[in-house]
């Protein structure tokens, strides 16, 4: 399931969304270094992660940088049907090396070549139960993301081109079910 921003006064427990607009204020800052993820996880670890549904941020030159809080609603997921998309099993062990050497594996498996833009919108979602930190599986999974991203080092695996993502949505579904594992969407695309 995906969250829409709602842009609210008020917001509502147990359906939060955060979104950050970053001024980067120089065109080269867009696409080296100022990775959203470095951005939005103190601030949302600071409020509680638990807060939140979605969460998400935007670098751009200009027109300040802002913080925005609201109310999520469900998105249609037809909304991404012509992205490329990966959803898969990622089980349990979320700070192992293992857990997102998997999910690079199974990209590497499902993408043909890393996008060739170095401007890039991305979505990940997880379902996970309420036990576990959402906000601790973005840094992993986001690492996975090299084939898709492209490695700029051969010998870092986990070291993706990840300061091209200039829209970045986190999605969070929670299931009472999933006990230790996780499963994990994907959904990507090239901008401009």
């Amino acid at each position: 399931r995906f969250w829409n921003a709602v842009y609210l006064t008020s917001a509502q427990p147990n359906g939060t969304f955060l979104h950050m607009d970053i001024d980067v204020q120089l065109d080269a800052r867009l696409t080296h270094h100022y990775d959203l993820e470095n951005y939005l996880t103190p601030v949302v670890y600071r409020l509680g992660g638990q807060h939140f549904k979605f969460v998400s941020a935007e670098k751009r030159v200009g027109g300040g940088s802002q913080l925005i809080v609201g109310r999520a609603e469900p998105l249609d997921a037809d909304s991404l049907k012509e992205w490329e998309h990966l959803s898969y099993q990622a089980g349990s062990g979320t700070q192992k090396t293992t857990w997102k050497a998997n999910i690079r594996q199974a990209l590497a498996t499902s993408c043909s070549a890393p996008l060739r833009s170095d401007r890039v919108e991305v979505h990940l979602a997880w379902r996970c139960s309420p036990a576990h930190n959402w906000v601790m599986l973005w840094k992993p999974t986001g690492d996975a993301m090299g084939p898709v991203l492209g490695e700029p080092f051969t010998n870092k695996p986990f070291y993706p081109n990840d300061d091209w993502i200039v829209r970045l949505g986190l999605h969070l579904n929670l299931d009472h079910e999933m006990g230790h594992a996780v499963d994990v969407g994907m959904w990507w695309r090239a901008l401009r």
